[in-house]
């Protein structure tokens, strides 16, 4: 394990659900013979598809050799899995190529984020990253256009963000086979009223490439994506596990030097470093050391990590501490006791324009 990864609480032992606990060991990458011998199928299978993995549980079985009982008797249910997965993306795939080619034709492009470019840009199989809403950015003197676009090609819109804290505008189409696509149009990717507002993954050094396979759509450089799936990360309160597989596959193709220039840019270091930690110890994610020292926590954040971001706690749809924990974790993922500070300074604005923001 990565040295980036040492404060991780790795302990299986101490994981109270047999089924987390099955989950977890062949996740890591655990020898077959070191897996439980005894779990309940479904529930292993309920934990995968909560946290996004069953393409990977799937594909771990499957290396392992002879495995135990429950694990011979889940692979047709993980099969069925990918395959739906795969025929939905496909579908949706579908309509961004018909709004990337719209938005072409009116003279501009918008950049994929987050699900739909993982599965097609950087997943060796887009079925091994299930997707639900497409997330895309453009520039703000674009959006009317992408707006008309869309509308054209027979989205309606969805539910609308007000106020100072808006950041993306929805947009729904039904495509048969009980697909429906939400588009969020973004014009930025941080709202005036988040916690995690002292990050800056949206600032002018953000790098983008065209993509032949989908004309007027680009995608974001690794390093950038990283930036942004640190972001997402912690508004989501580390989950699902999914979330923090993504940066195993985004770390493959980024450039260490590179992405630890971009960590200080955008003030994700903090985050980054707890993704790519969890990445090592849940998914065997290989963090070379100059990453690992370029971005090294404090040792007073390791130690909150340590206690707030247990595997066998983030296995779990939301966490056992609550609310308080999820705010807690927003504001403790800020670059150090200065980003914790600022951040913790913010909050009575914030929450005095949220409250305005309700009359």
């Amino acid at each position: 394990m990565s040295t980036c990864a040492a404060w991780v609480d790795a302990d299986l032992a101490s994981v109270a659900d047999p089924g987390a606990r099955a989950l977890l060991a062949v996740l890591r990458g655990l020898p077959a013979s070191a897996w439980p011998a005894r779990a309940e199928g479904g529930r292993v299978e309920v934990l995968a598809v909560q946290n996004r993995v069953a393409g990977e549980l799937r594909r771990r079985i499957a290396a392992a050799g002879t495995v135990p009982s429950w694990a011979t008797e889940l692979r047709p249910a993980l099969e069925a899995r990918v395959l739906s997965y795969g025929h939905s993306n496909s579908i949706k795939a579908g309509a961004v190529r018909e709004a990337g080619e719209a938005f072409a034709a009116r003279g501009f492009e918008a950049v994929a984020l987050k699900g739909f470019h993982l599965a097609y840009g950087i997943y060796g199989e887009p079925a091994d990253r299930p997707f639900g809403d497409v997330d895309l950015l453009v520039g703000p003197a674009d959006l009317a256009a992408a707006e008309e676009a869309l509308i054209a090609l027979g989205f309606s819109r969805g539910p609308a963000q007000t106020g100072a804290g808006a950041m993306e505008k929805s947009f729904l189409r039904e495509l048969g086979h009980g697909v429906v696509l939400d588009v969020d149009l973004h014009w930025t990717l941080m709202g005036e009223l988040s916690l995690v507002r002292e990050m800056r993954p949206d600032d002018a050094g953000t790098r983008a490439r065209s993509v032949a396979a989908f004309p007027g759509i680009r995608f974001p450089s690794a390093e950038d994506a990283l930036v942004f799936a640190a972001v997402n990360l912690v508004r989501h309160g580390f989950r699902p596990l999914g979330n923090i597989l993504d940066f195993r596959e985004l770390l493959l193709r980024a450039d260490p030097a590179v992405l630890a220039l971009r960590a200080a840019e955008t003030r994700t270091a903090a985050a980054l470093s707890a993704g790519l930690a969890l990445a090592g110890a849940i998914f065997g994610a290989a963090i070379p050391e100059s990453l690992a020292r370029a971005l090294a926590l404090p040792r007073w954040q390791r130690a909150l990590f340590r206690r707030l971001l247990r595997p066998g706690l983030l296995v779990q749809p939301e966490l056992a501490e609550g609310t308080t924990a999820r705010f807690a974790l927003k504001i403790l993922s800020q670059d150090g006791a200065r980003g914790v500070a600022r951040t913790m300074a913010g909050l009575p604005g914030i929450a005095l324009r949220r409250v305005r923001g309700l009359r």
